[in-house]
């Protein structure tokens, strides 16, 4: 069936802030718009849905920026204006509210993800420049992380990709736009609005590696372990993307001896970068090292990496 947008669909006049299937069934998929989630079953006989299974309404005001699905498929997550994350549970019944967590962001929460494989660990990300480790089960916070300016930091790489952005980024905030947690759930990868990627091992404070790696702010990350024969035990790929119209591809090695005091052992390569036409919305890794990328253009760009 066809998900169409239009105004006697199911979002009327709203845009839709973000698109995800289910993480244990391919045919459902779930979709945001305004302050609102919604459920479709793709399923469906009809060629066109024109209304969706199930929806819930998250708030009165605040418009949810991203949503986080759970890997046994029975909650998700929606990060919203007001800075808070609000926790659905999904399950025959219905839709409802499990858990909402409040209190420490201070400005629009831009992002929310569960952890791999672990059952009650999600984290956010808020243009506040925090990001925060939170019990789901509790609602409360495990992790604060306040990101500094790269500055502050620039011993984290010794200066080797300093020369990767221009100087005009220098005094931009690290808003964090997005995060990604590595498929082992051992590390989180953040994109900051002062053009450098962020690598926080799971429990800890402080970044084990922090890198320029756009020439704006960076928009997206997505981080995975690569399972080829090609990559070596412990090998990460992130793909990152900024609104300096970019897609960038990268690979880092020997995160786990890393202190977080000296990154002498990490080693980054940027294996391929590749300009944009617009400016991305979204990139999601697809198969067979495709990558799609969603921007302000009304296309979708598959790219073959």
């Amino acid at each position: 069936p066809l998900l169409t947008h239009s105004e006697g669909g199911p979002f009327g006049k709203l845009g839709v802030s973000c698109v995800k299937y289910s993480a244990v069934d391919s045919k459902r998929l779930y979709a945001t718009s305004g302050s609102t989630f919604y459920e479709f079953d793709l399923r469906s006989t009809d060629i066109i849905l024109q209304k969706c299974d199930r929806s819930f309404l998250c708030s009165a005001t605040d418009e949810i920026n991203d949503i986080g699905v759970h890997h046994n498929g029975k909650y998700v997550a929606c990060a919203d204006d007001s800075g808070s994350v609000k926790v659905l549970s999904l399950d025959e019944k219905g839709i409802d509210l499990f858990r909402r967590l409040k209190g420490r962001h201070e400005n629009i929460c831009s992002t929310a993800q569960f952890r791999p494989k672990v059952h009650w660990d999600l984290c956010s990300g808020a243009l506040d420049s925090t990001m925060i480790s939170w019990d789901c089960c509790t609602g409360k916070p495990k992790v604060v992380h306040q990101v500094g300016l790269y500055e502050e930091n620039s011993k984290l790489d010794g200066g080797k990709y300093a020369a990767t952005t221009s100087g005009s980024q220098a005094f931009n905030p690290p808003l964090v736009h997005a995060v990604s947690w590595t498929q082992d759930g051992k590390y989180i990868v953040t994109g900051l609005g002062d053009s450098t990627v962020g690598i926080y091992r799971h429990g800890e404070v402080k970044p084990v590696f922090r890198f320029p790696a756009h020439n704006a702010a960076v928009c997206q990350v997505k981080a995975f372990n690569p399972t080829s024969e090609t990559f070596s035990e412990g090998e990460y790929r992130l793909y990152s993307a900024g609104n300096d119209s970019r897609l960038r591809v990268w690979t880092l090695n020997n995160l786990e001896k890393c202190a977080g005091s000296s990154n002498s052992e990490v080693s980054l390569k940027e294996n391929i970068s590749v300009p944009l036409l617009q400016k991305p919305n979204w990139i999601s890794p697809i198969i067979n090292g495709r990558v799609a990328v969603a921007d302000t253009s009304n296309s979708i760009s598959i790219f073959n990496l």
